[in-house]
């Protein structure tokens, strides 16, 4: 799921088609990192510093357009639930 997530919100892969299924996983995501069994894995693969390059918006957020509000809040809220984690605030 991570990796797929990261593949598809890359500014040159992401696409406008492509932020509804963004939005699924994020909220996937959610539900995952409230235990330290979903986070610990999802810190292996560069998903923090996906989020730091959409969070930044630039481009990205041109191409969600009105669906980049939601993925950002989403992906703050997946980042939130990380930070809880010790390893994650790291």
């Amino acid at each position: 799921m991570a990796k797929s997530f990261i593949l598809h919100s890359q500014a040159a892969n992401i696409k406008n088609e492509d932020s509804q299924y963004l939005i699924h996983l994020l909220e996937a995501f959610t539900n995952i990192t409230f235990s330290d069994l979903g986070i610990e894995p999802l810190l292996t693969v560069d998903l923090i510093a996906q989020f730091g390059l959409i969070l930044d918006g630039d481009q990205i957020e041109e191409v969600l357009g009105e669906h980049y509000a939601k993925i950002a809040e989403l992906s703050l809220r997946v980042l939130g639930n990380m930070s809880m984690n010790q390893e994650g605030k790291q």
